[in-house]
């Protein structure tokens, strides 16, 4: 089974995550905030790449948990299921 299956069996799934991917549809691309980071003490958009959820990864480059892509409800799931210790 690979990294992504797995993730997706034991967390996702239970949790009900339906937004939850690490290669999002063009439609939940568009509705990505933009990244930011403090360059000098200024704060910075980050440019990501297309085909790239997280700096310069590729979206088939799965990391444990920068290459998600989610929504605040997803993670109100799995937060709520944190507390819960299951």
């Amino acid at each position: 089974m690979t990294y992504e299956s797995d993730f997706k069996e034991r967390n996702i799934k239970p949790c009900i995550m339906k937004n939850t991917t690490f290669a999002p549809s063009n439609l939940q691309r568009a509705q990505v905030i933009n990244m930011h980071n403090d360059i000098n003490g200024e704060n910075r958009i980050v440019d990501i790449p297309n085909g790239c959820v997280f700096e310069n990864f590729p979206e088939t480059h799965k990391l444990a948990g920068a290459g998600l892509v989610s929504t605040l409800d997803d993670y109100i799931n799995f937060a709520n299921m944190l507390l819960r210790k299951v």
